[in-house]
């Protein structure tokens, strides 16, 4: 998972939280929400620079916290989220690119900025793999998507991704201001 970096080389991150059970609902460990974090980009060393300046938690994972309390989708309450007890995962964005992005780098062009949101996505995916108790598997229903930026971003990733998920898992796109 070497390129999967933040704008400013720091390394990517997700959070995860496994199915569990809540208020009498048991938990559907067959069921996953993975959700980009939306938040605009930038195109150019003024912009980029502009934007690392007021709002580097978009570009840098260096300042985000052990754990992330997060509302509304990832709500634990049934009555408040459909999700509430299934697998949830919230990718925060820092590559400034939609997600869409595969381009280390290249000082030699006056770029200091890494654009890398595509290795960002498929690493947090392939380490769900790896780490989740339950993965991903044949029958699993996986919910995809994220707002503005990470709504464009998993618009623009639904249609690869089938290639990125085992076989057999259904896949849904929800896709908010994309």
């Amino acid at each position: 998972f070497l390129a999967a970096v933040c704008n400013d080389g720091s390394r990517g991150a997700y959070y995860m939280k496994e199915a569990s059970a809540s208020k009498g609902h048991p938990p559907d460990s067959h069921m996953w929400l993975v959700f980009l974090q939306g938040g605009g980009w930038c195109w150019d060393a003024a912009s980029c620079a502009a934007r690392y300046a007021n709002e580097r938690g978009l570009m840098s994972s260096d300042t985000y916290p052990p754990t992330r309390e997060a509302s509304a989708i990832f709500s634990p309450d049934p009555l408040l989220s459909p999700f509430a007890t299934a697998h949830k995962v919230y990718i925060p964005y820092c590559s400034s690119d939609a997600y869409v992005g595969n381009r280390a780098k290249d000082t030699s062009s006056g770029s200091n900025w890494h654009f890398r949101g595509q290795d960002l996505l498929r690493a947090t995916l392939d380490a769900l793999q790896i780490r989740a108790k339950n993965p991903l598997a044949k029958g699993h229903v996986l919910y995809f998507g994220g707002c503005s930026a990470g709504g464009r971003g998993a618009l623009f990733t639904y249609e690869y991704l089938a290639e990125m998920v085992p076989e057999g898992v259904k896949t849904y796109g929800i896709f908010d201001s994309a």
